[in-house]
């Protein structure tokens, strides 16, 4: 079995489900999604400053990936319409370039 750090890091998997999964049963869509968020900018603002800038790229964009999973899954006439509202995406696929910039 290959170790995909981006897609399925074999250490997110040590228990009965993928830690992703568990965040959705235990806080909810919303929070899980807001994580995911989160997470995809964390990436994207250290990666040049990391050993591996590709790779968190990549991982930026597998959060990226997951919070939409969650829109997709999660939204239905039981959520309210606006329960998730998605940030400006061009500010994460930019990272923190605009600040250097001024």
């Amino acid at each position: 079995m290959s170790n995909d750090v981006v897609r399925e890091p074999s250490h997110y998997k040590q228990g009965r489900y993928e830690v992703i999964d568990e965040m959705l049963i235990v806080f909810g869509p919303q929070k899980t999604y807001d994580f995911c968020v989160l997470n995809a900018w964390k990436y994207r603002a250290r990666a040049q400053h990391k050993g591996n800038p590709e790779q968190d790229l990549a991982k930026a964009n597998r959060y990226l990936e997951m919070a939409k999973e969650i829109i997709d899954k999660h939204s239905s006439t039981s959520h309210p319409s606006n329960w998730c509202q998605m940030p400006p995406v061009h500010l994460i696929m930019e990272g923190k370039n605009n600040d250097k910039n001024k």
